[in-house]
């Protein structure tokens, strides 16, 4: 699931300098991933899965078929114990 408990998206992707992250996080502002991410350029959220998916196949199609099991994955809630996913860039490690 991509909201909390009143049903509010709940998830954020995080661009910075050395990647991009798919982050769940309740409540949080770009200022809280600015202070939490080293080399924070911008974010985008909050959103929900559908909203992620959109989101990535509009600015970031290449990233979305390498990561796509991974985003939809996360994307449902499968993992909660998991606030982030760090995506991996250009077929290489994350």
């Amino acid at each position: 699931m991509a909201t909390d408990i009143s049903g509010t998206p709940n998830l954020h992707i995080i661009v910075t300098r050395d990647g991009i992250l798919l982050v769940r996080a309740d409540g949080a502002a770009a200022a809280d991933f600015q202070t939490h991410y080293a080399g924070f350029t911008t974010s985008f959220g909050p959103l929900d899965r559908d909203g992620v998916l959109d989101t990535f196949e509009n600015e970031w199609p290449d990233l979305l078929a390498i990561n796509h099991d991974a985003i939809r994955t996360f994307t449902k809630g499968i993992a909660p114990a998991q606030p982030e996913l760090r995506l991996v860039m250009n077929g290489g490690p994350p």
